[in-house]
């Protein structure tokens, strides 16, 4: 066996499985001997507990936790042995690149997403929770566990839960956390692997915890000027002070780093998806989506990319149009009737778009052209209508009139038929 890593609440230690031939990290938990010592019982009760919950998970982004048992009075985990070097390390070395650190975090945040989705929230989510191998398979640690094994910020018997610069406000402020806790703490460890500062850094932990539930976090912008938009977005998403203005789950967030930020959530049909840079006014930037509906503002009948009119009321439409500089399955979807908007999260900030946005002079004029000829249209079919009936009444008239003829040409006709017979 040999030491690997040491911390305030254990010890980690590589060891060779014999049987299976595999090396495996054993963690061994260490009780100060200042607890009583039914605070020793009950924080091993909550050591087996908590690693019990996270043995549960299997997941290619979650270290694999083989067993936990006792030997000679020592409790330890075994688990699966990392190589590679954690997030603090890699933080240490510089500001990533944001492609890099988008596909950490996607990662982290579908390790969590499936722990949340098996009833498991981590509370600790930290770099150093985190492990990067060699081919960029990322692996997040300790859930769970951080409740009791740690550095000297991480849980004592019956002090705070979680590491202050990484707690989300609620944590610190000990309410009740969920799975949004957990996605607070990831937006801070992708504003570190942006900037390569920590967003809540203060001298004192007090001054931390303030700053986490008081204080914005300073502009990626301006420590990374090259940060793209849409990221910094999502840093500041996740780092909602209200849970509520968080992603709702790890999985949104893991879509939108993994789309590049084209990501949107689900709308209703009929609404239509802002995006940023709309190229102008009464034009709006669409990612196209299985299921996207525009909706006729008249009647509601649902319309497809192409026709001119409404098929059901005959309001005109425009329709959409592929966008000439914008990436693959985006749209230009010209509004011309009043439609539902759903301001993306990060433009929520931005100047409000009107529910019925200023229709351009040229989409005015392109509009009414169809309208007009429309228009003229139904005057001719009119005009044709009323001809038939004429036609048709003046038919009819010289029928009744031509009676008499009629009926002698009718027995003519049958004179000739019996003259045919008799000569037969």
């Amino acid at each position: 066996m040999r030491l690997i890593g040491k911390g305030a609440m254990g010890e980690v230690w590589l060891a060779d499985d014999d049987l299976l031939k595999r090396q495996v990290a054993l963690k061994l938990l260490s009780l100060s001997a200042s607890l009583s010592e039914a605070e020793r019982e009950a924080s091993i009760a909550r050591f087996y507990r908590e690693a019990q919950a996270a043995g549960k998970l299997s997941h290619r982004n979650i270290v694999v936790i083989y067993d936990i048992s006792e030997e000679g009075g020592r409790h330890f985990i075994s688990m699966e042995y990392l190589q590679g070097q954690t997030l603090d390390r890699v933080i240490a070395s510089g500001p990533q690149p944001p492609e890099r650190a988008a596909e950490i975090v996607a990662q982290v945040a579908e390790a969590l997403d499936y722990a949340h989705r098996q009833g498991v929230v981590h509370r600790d989510i930290k770099p150093e929770n985190i492990f990067l191998l060699p081919d960029g398979t990322v692996k997040v640690t300790d859930f769970g566990i951080a409740r009791v094994m740690g550095t000297t910020t991480m849980t004592q018997a019956g002090a705070i839960i979680g590491t202050p610069g990484y707690m989300s406000p609620e944590q610190i402020k000990g309410e009740r956390v969920d799975s949004r806790s957990d996605i607070f703490s990831t937006g801070v460890v992708l504003y570190e692997l942006l900037s390569g500062v920590k967003p809540f850094d203060a001298e004192t932990i007090t001054s931390v915890m303030y700053k986490v539930v008081n204080e914005p976090p300073p502009p990626l912008a301006s420590l990374v000027p090259g940060v793209p938009a849409w990221l910094a977005g999502v840093v500041e998403r996740a780092t909602a002070k209200d849970p509520a203005a968080r992603y709702q789950s790890a999985s949104q967030m893991a879509s939108e780093l993994r789309s590049g930020g084209a990501y949107a959530e689900e709308a209703a049909p009929g609404t239509v998806l802002l995006r940023e840079g709309a190229p102008a006014k009464g034009t709006v930037l669409v990612t196209a989506h299985a299921g996207l509906e525009v909706r006729c503002p008249g009647c509601g009948a649902g319309l497809k990319q192409g026709p001119k009119f409404c098929p059901r009321c005959g309001i005109p439409v425009t329709p959409a149009v592929p966008a000439k500089d914008a990436a693959p399955a985006t749209h230009i979807l010209q509004q011309a009737a009043p439609a539902t908007v759903a301001i993306h999260p990060r433009l929520a900030s931005a100047a409000p778009v009107p529910a019925q946005p200023p229709v351009p002079e040229a989409a005015a004029a392109a509009w009414e052209a169809p309208v007009k000829k429309r228009g003229g249209g139904r005057k001719m079919i009119a005009a044709l209508l009323i001809l038939a009936l004429a036609g048709a009444a003046l038919a009819a008239f010289l029928v009744l009139r031509g009676g008499p003829d009629r009926k002698k040409a009718e027995e003519k006709a049958r004179l000739s038929e019996e003259a045919s017979e008799d000569k037969i």
